[in-house]
């Protein structure tokens, strides 16, 4: 999954998802991302509202619950 990063003026980011499952699931290598986005984005002073999307039909459909439980099972 992709995320970018779009300063729209007065202080306003937005942050997109865009991934290859047509629901946009969150997946363990995802979370790192998103996460780092945001801390890189909450870092600039001048960025006072951060808004979140995704591509395509949806936001996301939540968690890869397969990807999740494979986890979990190695560990």
């Amino acid at each position: 999954m992709a995320v970018t990063v779009r300063d729209l003026g007065e202080g306003i980011s937005l942050v997109s998802m865009a991934g290859k499952s047509a629901t946009q699931s969150f997946s363990m290598e995802f979370l790192p991302k998103i996460a780092e986005t945001i801390q890189m984005t909450l870092s600039n002073p001048s960025v006072k509202a951060i808004v979140i999307t995704g591509e395509g039909k949806f936001f996301s459909a939540g968690a890869d619950i397969n990807a999740f439980a494979e986890s979990i099972k190695n560990g």
